[in-house]
Formats: structure tokens, sequence, C-alpha cells
């Protein structure tokens, strides 16, 4: 399990209400990375009866 850095947070699912992991799709984890002065990278993992669906990323660059 990876934890959070000066550069990289790190978030975990640990629980919620009315919600059953097991069975009902959410965000299952997330890593929001901040790559230089101009770049952010986000991933978030999702899933659904247990099972990841896979991640979305998301790289955003400031403009001028």
């Amino acid at each position: 399990r990876e934890t959070s850095t000066a550069d990289k947070l790190v978030f975990d699912f640990v629980g919620g209400t009315n919600l059953d992991p097991a069975v009902d799709e959410h965000i299952h984890s997330a890593q929001i990375t901040l790559v230089d002065i101009d770049h952010i990278e986000s991933v978030w993992t999702g899933y659904k009866e247990g099972k990841s669906t896979g991640a979305m990323t998301f790289r955003l660059v400031r403009s001028d």
C-alpha cells in the first residue's frame, strides 16, 4: 500500500455509510501527483462487486 509524500497524495477507501463495497460501485482509491509547477496527474480507480472496474487518468496542464 502506497503512502502520501510531498508530491503525491494517496487516498484509499476505508468505508462509508449506506454503501456495501463488496457490491456497490464506488471510487476505491485515488492518487494526485504534483508532477511539476505546471502539471498535475490524477488517477482514480473504481470498484464494483468487490473488483476493480479500471482506472481513469487525468492530466492537467496550466495554461497561460
